[in-house]
């Protein structure tokens, strides 16, 4: 993929109790359902698609303060014709490398290059629109159960033969918080909104915002956890002749193995809490808003 010059910028805070007492690697793998319903705006009929997904991420100790961490997520989509433009949506996909290094016992903050492709439309003329970002993000402890967590991002997309512009010269922001429940049960809220130059056509630029609340509970006491979100997606262009203002209402359901005695507070204690869902899922919707 060419990559033009990009620039991020990514802040986070994450709650975590303490730095976790954790092995020189942890992680996890992930498999994920998800249905999807919505429409291009006003007079347009719903329709809707289905995922499948896999995911995951890991956690390297460098040393007790630092850590590089690896995340990815495919996702192989199925429908959606009536949303994208009469054509059946592709696939959409992403990998990140973050470095990280802890401020404190609750206090992370760190940097990261991430970089994918999404298939707008599957059919010909194949519509495949990659992005890229590059940033710095953090997280802090508020106490045993509360987190939160932020990123500010700025994504570029390359490719000027397109018919749309896709992700080009945007940024991405994202908020969210996770409350631990009990030792098996946490649930989290999530916020991005972002903007991106040109995102249908020449001078229609796009403005994108998600909302999930979701959680994960663990499967006894093994290493298996159960995941479910439930969100609402909003993908708009500029007002123009043919601009449609895409809505999407998404539910997914997730089994989830961590490894290297991992749980889940032990990742988001050391700051992995992934990239904005928000660049993939607006580079996904492109045809959607032509």
């Amino acid at each position: 993929m060419k990559k033009n010059s990009i620039a991020i910028v990514c802040f986070g805070i994450t709650a975590f109790s303490a730095v976790p007492a954790w092995s020189q690697v942890l992680g996890y793998g992930e498999i994920t359902g998800s249905y999807t319903e919505g429409d291009r705006g006003d007079n347009e009929p719903t329709d809707d698609f289905s995922t499948i997904g896999i995911a995951g991420a890991v956690a390297y100790a460098i040393n007790p303060q630092m850590r590089l961490a690896f995340d990815i997520a495919l996702n192989a989509n199925n429908g959606g014709e009536d949303i994208f433009d009469g054509q059946e949506v592709g696939n959409d996909g992403e990998i990140a490398v973050h470095f990280l290094y802890d401020l404190s016992a609750g206090a992370t903050i760190g940097a990261y290059l991430s970089g994918g492709i999404a298939q707008s439309e599957r059919d010909e003329p194949l519509e495949e629109y990659p992005f890229a970002s590059f940033g710095i993000e953090g997280s802090m402890a508020f106490n045993e159960q509360w987190s939160g967590y932020a990123q500010l991002a700025a994504v570029d997309q390359s490719d000027d033969d397109l018919g749309s512009g896709g992700y080009k010269e945007g940024y991405a922001l994202r908020l969210g918080g996770t409350y631990q429940f009990n030792e098996s049960t946490s649930f989290y809220a999530d916020v991005q909104y972002g903007e991106a130059k040109d995102y249908e056509d020449a001078d229609e630029d796009g403005e994108f915002a998600r909302l999930a609340l979701g959680g994960e509970t663990l499967i006894n006491a093994t290493d298996w956890a159960v995941t479910y979100e439930i969100s609402r997606e909003s993908y708009v262009p500029d007002e123009g002749a043919d601009s449609n203002d895409t809505q999407v209402v998404t539910a997914t359901l997730g089994a989830r193995y961590y490894f290297g005695g991992a749980r889940p507070s032990d990742l988001r204690d050391a700051g992995v809490i992934g990239t904005p869902d928000i660049v993939s899922r607006a580079s996904l919707f492109t045809s959607a808003a032509d």
